[in-house]
């Protein structure tokens, strides 16, 4: 059995200012993964397909934890490297 790495793992876009709220979220969540000592590996969907929008390129102060997106028919490998996966989602008022 593999053994699995402490990397927090978040495969997933940024909206910047298209989603303020979010982004604002995401900064401190990041933040304070980074700040207690964990590896944040960011696997960005937006890598190759929104490279020229400012709205959709994380911040550059995580520029050392991005990797390119992963097929998400390969992702359930990528989250299992791992003891953590992160999820944010946009929706935050749904009653599901």
């Amino acid at each position: 059995k593999q053994k699995r790495s402490k990397d927090v793992i978040f495969a997933g876009s940024w909206y910047g200012n298209l989603h303020v709220q979010r982004s604002k979220e995401m900064v401190e969540i990041f933040d304070n993964i980074l700040d207690s000592g964990y590896n944040l590996k960011i696997y960005n969907r937006a890598y190759y397909t929104h490279k020229d929008d400012p709205n959709r390129i994380f911040p550059k102060k995580y520029s050392d934890y991005i990797n390119p997106p992963v097929p998400f028919d390969k992702i359930e490998k990528i989250y299992k490297e791992s003891e953590y996966a992160l999820n944010i989602n946009t929706v935050t008022d749904s009653s599901t």
